[in-house]
This record gives structure tokens, C-alpha cells and sequence, in this order.
């Protein structure tokens, strides 16, 4: 199962927990959800923001929003760090 990293701007609110947005790189819809302690702490996300998603290859519609700077821990020289 190969992850995908992808940059998404947010174009529209469907729940509390999932929100549509647009892939800058391709211009794709994909479904961001949030999960865990985001979820259960109402994290909402702005209209216009631009955020970080993980998809799978099997479901590259929907994917798990990724906080920065967790991406940065692992690759801390890497071109999303800088």
C-alpha cells in the first residue's frame, strides 16, 4: 500500500469532520477528513486554507489531513520544511 502526500486547498465544509477540497498539483476533488485528537477537539478548518493530505492508492479521493509539522519530524531537510 503506497501513501501519497498531497497539498489541498479546501473549498467546501460537507461535516464536522470532512470537508471537500481541490488538489493544487492535478486540480482532482478529494475528500479530507479528520481524525483522533483533532476530530475530537472540533478543529475547523477555514474555507481557502491550504492543507496537508495522505491517501492511499486504493482510495486517492479521500485522504487523512496531516499536520505540518509532523511531516517535517522525519525529513527535517526536506522542501516542505523549508
Amino acid at each position: 500500500m503506497n501513501l501519497t502526500l498531497r497539498k489541498v486547498t479546501i473549498t467546501q465544509q460537507l461535516s464536522h469532520a470532512a470537508y471537500e477540497g481541490r488538489d493544487l498539483l492535478d486540480g482532482s476533488i478529494v475528500q479530507v477528513v479528520i481524525t483522533g485528537k483533532l476530530r475530537m477537539n472540533y478543529i475547523k478548518l477555514a474555507l481557502g486554507a491550504e492543507v496537508y493530505v495522505v491517501a492511499t492508492d486504493q482510495a486517492s479521493k479521500t485522504g487523512r489531513l496531516v499536520i505540518e509539522k509532523y511531516i517535517c519530524l522525519g525529513h527535517p531537510q526536506s522542501d516542505l520544511c523549508q
